[in-house]
């Protein structure tokens, strides 16, 4: 059995305390959930994919996620209830964890990971240059009904190592009361940068507290304007990054766009929802949580502005991958493409509001989610927040320096092409 790991420092009778009461827990969550109606029918492969089904036993896979709300929770409770069901000699050992990056890095620490658990996308070069995991067998694959640029962001150097589980885009909310406050018109399809710096600054009143963009200065939002000012989805280098670099900067130094900080916020969201900002831009994960703490607040959705060379997005992917420490890789995949199936990814995006890994689900969904259509519309234009080995901590370490970059745009124009390398 693999061990629940709470903290690295932890040893002894707490430890096995804390790791066999986590894993009881859930147990008696699973063993709790009534067994739910049967899901849309959806054919598992069945390890190796291509060649003779197995002799069943007793096979056990152990699995890694991430605690969120109660209903993302149930859909992934009922989800293993469903597939235990139609895999009758197939067990999953689970464990959902809030903590769930430290708790992931103590497994490989201690030498017991999980079979299979969570990345994002942006993760997956750091994982397999450390043979961490393994890449898909041949004959399994992510559906074929992806963007080209969001399926090559799920290999590293051509090789796919992970099944897609959601994937978010991002957009422009708008508050219309501050729009209308300074007559301002509000934006319309087709609008371009020049339109959204001109309703950033019609819309700022810092007289009263009142700021026409909440915009966090962070790599993951300058990328979907560097995107939007080249054609090469590498959009890290090039002519396009300096004037990229300027016109952001421009809107801070002239007090249109604030961090949140500025208006006693912790992030964009909080900024937008307290009313103080017209406009900020995230994800669709902003609207389950504006719904729950802020219910009075009106506010609708926009498209991404289009920049100088094309309309385009950052796109955040999270997808299941196999420890390459699996003792039986097999059925980990197998559970792995189920819970990559339509069976699972559709009430999965209803519960957690994120988008379906499959543009043709994806358009389904937004046809009966209309506020997301927005987040659906961007899917062909996005390009998978991702990179190379070392990426995260060079991001960490360039977002330090990226409140100050308008002191030394051509430092800070070469150092993020350090983001571009393997």
């Amino acid at each position: 059995m693999w061990k629940r790991p709470v903290n690295h420092c932890l040893t002894g009778p707490l430890r096995r305390l804390l790791r066999w009461s986590g894993l009881l827990l859930l147990a008696l969550a699973l063993g709790a959930c009534a067994r739910p109606p049967a899901l849309p029918e959806f054919t598992v492969p069945t390890w190796p994919f291509a060649g003779p089904t197995p002799t069943p036993g007793p096979r056990t896979v152990s699995l890694l996620g991430w605690s969120a709300s109660p209903a993302e929770n149930r859909v992934l409770q009922e989800a293993i209830l469903n597939f235990e069901a139609t895999h009758p000699h197939l067990r999953v050992r689970g464990l959902l964890a809030p903590d769930y990056p430290d708790v992931l890095e103590t497994a490989f620490l201690d030498g017991e990971p999980p079979d299979l658990f969570l990345l994002a996308a942006h993760q997956l070069a750091d994982y397999a240059a450390a043979e961490r995991i393994r890449p898909l067998p041949a004959g399994l694959a992510a559906s074929p009904d992806l963007p080209p640029a969001l399926a090559a962001g799920l290999t590293v150097n051509g090789v796919p190592y992970c099944l897609p589980r959601e994937i978010a885009t991002l957009a422009v909310y708008i508050n219309p009361r501050l729009f209308a406050r300074k007559d301002v018109a509000l934006p319309q399809p087709g609008w371009t940068w020049e339109d959204f710096a001109t309703a950033a600054r019609a819309t700022t009143d810092a007289n009263f507290g009142l700021f026409g963009l909440a915009l966090t200065r962070d790599l993951s939002r300058l990328h979907t304007f560097l995107l939007q000012a080249t054609t090469d989805d590498t959009a890290w280098t090039g002519d396009h990054v300096r004037p990229t670099l300027e016109f952001l900067t421009a809107l801070y130094a002239d007090g249109v766009a604030v961090e949140p900080g500025r208006v006693d916020s912790t992030w964009n969201g909080e900024a937008f929802g307290r009313g103080k900002v017209a406009m900020t831009v995230e994800g669709p994960w902003l609207r389950p949580f504006l719904e729950r703490e802020f219910p009075l607040l009106r506010y609708e959705v926009m498209e991404l502005p289009a920049g100088p060379a094309r309309r385009a997005s950052t796109a955040f992917v999270t997808c299941w991958v196999v420890s390459a420490a699996a003792p039986d890789p097999e059925a980990a995949f197998t559970l792995a493409a189920y819970l990559a199936s339509p069976a699972v990814t559709l009430p999965w995006a209803d519960a957690a509001k994120s988008l379906p890994p499959n543009r043709t689900l994806a358009a389904q969904w937004g046809a009966a989610n209309p506020d997301y259509a927005p987040f659906v519309a961007a899917l062909d234009t996005a390009v998978p927040w991702t990179g190379g080995t070392e990426f995260t901590n060079r991001v960490t370490r360039l977002n330090r320096l990226l409140p100050d970059a308008a002191d030394d745009l051509d430092n800070f124009t070469a150092a993020l092409a350090q983001l571009a390398e393997d």
